[in-house]
């Protein structure tokens, strides 16, 4: 049994399904990704799996359990931590504050994880008394991925991390994403940037109108014509 399966979910925001008989898996040692163009069901996939969007069929196994209809609190507290688009950062609270939001559901920050988010990105520590809202696009998505760590997740879930980050920063991002999954966390990545979300992947799976299409190891898709052309622009 994967680490985490999808068995068939639909789901809907209370009209039509707007995910259709998803089947997929994540490994435990493994970074998935799931591509598509806007619309086509990648962040609905990882708001079913957070228990943020009702499933209308279907199941999710995660861990050998039925997560399927858990509230999200529940969720989270089985280790499945969602990074979302837009970041979600508290603006008004410090870089430290909000790192100590992260660890909410596990009581207190951990000083081992403390010192693993700044290294990995040093300028939270740097500014960790600055509110969260005078940081850069860049910074603000290191800090959300940070908070993220901060209730050592048994699964991370990344939706966008490079949306509106500067070039310079996407790449520091994405070796952060390396050395995390390196220390043990598999990753479930939704990105726009479908060169480099196959780069990093072990595997990939395509979502079009909310079901899945192509799939495949990163480095499979990254050779797929059909895949060049649609979302490589090759």
């Amino acid at each position: 049994m994967a680490f985490l399966e999808f068995r068939g979910v639909c789901a809907t925001y209370g009209g039509p399904d707007v995910l259709h008989d998803l089947n997929f898996s994540v490994e435990r040692n493994e970074i998935v990704t799931l591509i598509g163009a806007n619309g086509a069901g990648k962040t609905t996939t990882l708001l079913a799996l957070s228990g943020l969007v009702r499933k209308s069929a279907g199941s999710i196994i995660f861990d050998g359990e039925d997560i399927t209809n858990l509230a999200p609190h529940k969720i989270v507290q089985r280790g499945i931590i969602h990074v979302p688009e837009g970041r979600g950062i508290f603006p008004r609270l410090t870089v430290m504050e909000n790192l100590t939001m992260g660890a909410y559901s596990v009581g207190k920050v951990s000083e081992e994880k403390l010192e693993a988010a700044f290294r990995l990105f040093p300028i939270l520590e740097e500014r960790k008394a600055q509110p969260g809202g005078t940081l850069s696009g860049g910074e603000q998505q290191m800090l959300a991925i940070a908070r993220g760590l901060m209730p050592d997740p048994k699964l991370l879930l990344l939706d966008e991390p490079s949306l509106g980050v500067a070039p310079m920063l996407v790449e520091k991002i994405f070796e952060a994403l390396r050395e995390i999954h390196a220390s043990g966390t598999p990753i479930l990545l939704v990105e726009q940037n479908a060169h480099k979300a196959l780069e990093l992947a072990d595997r990939g799976y395509v979502i079009e109108n909310g079901r899945l299409g192509i799939s495949g190891s990163g480095q499979e898709l990254l050779r797929d014509p059909r895949i060049m052309e649609a979302y490589l622009g090759i």
